[in-house]
């Protein structure tokens, strides 16, 4: 099974699952003591992998599931989608 595979099992079991009061704070949190810590790395390679990851919390912090940013106004799209799917039925 190639990475890509595992990676998006991953984001259906993550879409699946039920979301937990705090999930948010605590990538933040998360997200910031990595950042904190990669910046006191000496290997240049170190600082990088924990920018990145450190990055990737604050995103998943914003816009998870139930993030702030997360929620969004379905588009005209979504809709078209929508109806479009209820007619196929």
């Amino acid at each position: 099974m190639k990475i890509s595979d595992k990676l998006k099992d991953l984001q259906r079991w993550d879409e699946r699952r039920p979301g937990f009061p705090g999930e948010h704070s605590l990538a933040l949190g998360a997200g910031l003591l990595v950042m904190r810590r990669a910046g006191r790395s000496r290997s240049l390679v170190g600082r990088m992998l924990g920018r990145t990851l450190g990055t990737a919390l604050l995103a998943r912090a914003a816009t998870g599931r139930d993030g702030p940013l997360g929620k969004r106004a379905p588009t005209p799209t979504d809709r078209v989608r929508d109806l479009l799917a209820q007619r196929a039925r």
